[in-house]
């Protein structure tokens, strides 16, 4: 606790947007158990973003440090020192999953914040439960052993966000959500014209396609939306692309259903309680499967379970390097297909889909 009652922390998570998802209703958490809580964090976009915030009902953050803070390297543990004393910042939460042989930087620099009397919180407190647990369940662990209550946050904390009060579409909408920044974590774009094809000509579906934020995404939407279109009416699908996190959120809202990679967008719909399809292409389902209870279920590549190069944290030890492993091959059009067909018929017949992770 800092002077007046107030603690503040600096929040450290890795860098992709669905952490932030995950990790803000547990922030709010600490707010609700200390009111004048405040965050710094390492540049994690959903974090920033005020509407996101509002609807978690967290209003402490303060802004943002380095995003390469996150990685602890020695040169920079001088800076994140003095920055910590400057701030008054008494409280370390890093909520990194990473392999703990891999994370040596990050134990030298807690043992320097402890000697300075910063209390240090880390998902390396739960043991080896977190490889073998999706990462929001580690954090609730970690709550519990800080003596908090993981219960009193809601994991639907999106589940009114973007409702326009336009009532039941007649025929099922489809999202497929083609973001992932990494490659390897992508589906061939022929695969999702596919997908995309069989869905509206078994199931009468419209079909939106979301594309990522980055050129090279923009153009793997393009590829897949382009396939879709020579086989189907151009009536029945949408490109929606260049929108903001919160407008895309509003879009994704028409969605009776999503199909998506290993990505933000995963989460967002297990936050905004929409029925989705998550493909891990080549990162392990156990451990990044997302956290809501919006009727999430899980494709697996097998081929990257049993790849060698699959670490104990869930990704691959390539995974930022070219690899001539064939984990995406691992899924295809058939077994997507056979999980979304009967939601698709479920959603045109007016029954509801059991919500839950399965």
């Amino acid at each position: 606790m800092l002077a007046g009652g107030q603690t503040c922390s600096l929040v450290v998570t890795n860098d992709g947007l669905g952490n932030g998802i995950i990790i803000l209703p547990f922030l709010a958490i600490l707010e609700r158990v200390d009111r004048k809580h405040q965050f710094w964090h390492t540049q994690n976009e959903i974090l920033k973003c005020e509407e996101f915030l509002k609807q978690a009902e967290v209003s402490g953050n303060v802004g943002d440090v380095p995003a390469l803070w996150r990685r602890f390297n020695p040169k920079d543990h001088c800076a994140m020192i003095e920055f910590m004393r400057e701030h008054m910042v008494g409280r370390l939460i890093n909520l990194r999953l990473t392999c703990r042989e891999d994370d040596a930087n990050y134990f030298q620099f807690r043992d320097l914040a402890r000697e300075r009397d910063v209390d240090c919180w880390d998902l390396y407190e739960c043991g080896d439960s977190i490889y073998n647990a999706p990462i929001g369940i580690s954090l609730e662990r970690l709550l519990l052993r800080k003596g908090l209550p993981p219960g009193s946050h809601d994991r639907r904390w999106l589940g009114t966000f973007g409702n326009s009060g336009h009532g039941r579409y007649q025929q099922p909408t489809l999202a497929l959500c083609l973001s992932a920044s990494q490659k390897k974590k992508r589906w061939s774009p022929h695969l999702w014209s596919q997908l995309a094809t069989r869905a509206i000509r078994a199931a009468d579906a419209r079909v939106l396609i979301f594309a990522g934020r980055s050129r090279e995404e923009k153009t793997y939407a393009r590829q897949a939306f382009d396939g879709l279109c020579m086989s189907v009416p151009s009536a029945k699908a949408k490109l929606i692309e260049d929108l903001s996190l919160e407008d895309f959120a509003r879009a994704l809202r028409q969605a009776s259903y999503a199909v998506t990679h290993d990505s933000f967008v995963s989460h967002l719909c297990a936050a905004m309680a929409i029925p989705s399809i998550t493909l891990f292409l080549c990162t392990n389902s156990r451990i990044w499967r997302p956290y809501g209870l919006g009727g999430s279920r899980i494709i697996q590549s097998q081929e990257a379970l049993d790849c060698e190069r699959m670490k104990r944290d869930g990704t691959c030890e390539r995974y930022y390097k070219t690899c001539e492993a064939t984990c995406a091959a691992g899924i295809m059009p058939d077994q997507v297909h056979e999980v979304l067909l009967p939601l698709l018929l479920q959603y045109a017949e007016g029954r509801p889909v059991s919500e839950g992770e399965q």
